[in-house]
């Protein structure tokens, strides 16, 4: 099992003023050193403080550069990758080491589907925001819809088979890339494990109002993702009978 860590190359988008990746690192240390670990963004990271945050750590570590914004980052960082797989973490996202394993297991059953983990908030937040990670798992487990910060894992192949993140679009780059895995027929697959996301943005924001927003723009975005998915498979049920 342990042979898929080995197989992974790790992504995290990052921006020069959020540091948070060093805390992430500390939960990466159990990776051996076939794994990699790519923080990709407009600007390196500090020298001083990514070789604190990278001492005794056997995975490499480099730095890729990338123009801001989420879709192009991610798309950079897969293009410099090594390995078999991608593992897309966000920079403030916590990773509990039996996580890592569960992984590794979720690979080598299903290498062809698309991973995700249950999603968890930290406590750096609104106590409310325990009801959006209820509906972040019920919308992943029941209507196959997870979104980014569940840490998505897939293979190169199939990563490339679904097309990449949209680079282009002004939000929601990981549900597009969620709704084209599902056009391609890539399987959606729930590992049973935990990721844990900051809240941050709910306490500044405000969790009614960011919750609000958030809810709208999925519902929007959804609505025409799935009138294009109806009409794609339409168009192909068309074929089958003329054929």
């Amino acid at each position: 099992m342990t042979e898929f860590l080995k197989q992974l190359s790790i992504i995290i988008p990052f921006y020069g003023e959020d540091i948070k990746w060093k805390d992430l690192l500390q939960d990466l240390r159990p990776l051996p050193r076939e794994a990699e670990i790519l923080l990709v963004g407009p600007d390196a990271p500090p020298s001083e403080l990514l070789s604190r945050a990278s001492e005794n750590m056997l995975a490499a570590i480099r730095f890729v550069w990338a123009p801001k914004g989420r879709g192009s980052q991610l798309n950079a960082g897969t293009k410099a990758a090594s390995n078999n797989f991608f593992w897309f973490l966000h920079a403030d996202s916590k990773v509990p080491r039996p996580s890592l394993f569960m992984l590794a297991q979720a690979l080598q059953n299903a290498p062809d589907a698309l991973h995700y983990f249950d999603l968890h908030f930290l406590d750096d937040g609104p106590k409310a925001v325990i009801l959006n990670s209820l509906g972040a798992n019920f919308r992943s487990r029941y209507l196959g819809l997870p979104f980014g910060d569940q840490a998505f894992a897939v293979s190169r192949a199939q990563f490339y088979k679904i097309g990449g993140f949209a680079e282009s679009a002004p939000y929601g780059e990981d549900h597009l890339l969620i709704w084209q895995a599902r056009r391609k027929r890539v399987p959606i697959r729930r590992i049973a494990a935990p990721i844990f996301t900051s809240a941050r943005s709910y306490k500044a924001s405000g969790w009614g109002a960011l919750t609000s927003r958030r809810l709208y723009l999925t519902y929007r975005q959804a609505a025409g993702e799935l009138i294009k998915l109806a009409k794609e498979r339409t168009i192909e049920r068309v074929h089958r009978r003329i054929r």
